[in-house]
């Protein structure tokens, strides 16, 4: 069975968003490539934040839609919080 997810992301303000290939080179070693299938990935320009977050007063917004029969979600955790450029996280199943 494919389920659908979403992965929110809040990346450091110095991230080159700009570029699709940085993009595609970051969601690609968050993911892994096992099992899924990137359906869109959304950038939402850099934001002031509400608070600090690991010191950094901005961030950049995106959110990656994918699909997978297989989706290990703590792998794709551990992955998340061991990225440099994040700095929260949320990923979540999409109702069917």
């Amino acid at each position: 069975m494919v389920r659908q997810y979403e992965l929110y992301l809040v990346l450091r303000p110095d991230f080159d968003y700009e570029k699709p290939s940085s993009r595609e080179e970051l969601v690609a070693k968050l993911l892994g490539s096992d099992y899924i299938t990137i359906k869109d990935i959304q950038v939402g320009g850099k934001k002031h934040l509400s608070y600090p977050m690991k010191k950094q007063e901005e961030g950049i917004e995106m959110v990656v839609q994918f699909e997978g029969v297989k989706v290990i979600v703590g792998e794709i955790e551990k992955r998340v919080k061991l990225g440099t450029d994040v700095l929260r996280f949320l990923l979540t199943v999409k109702p069917a």
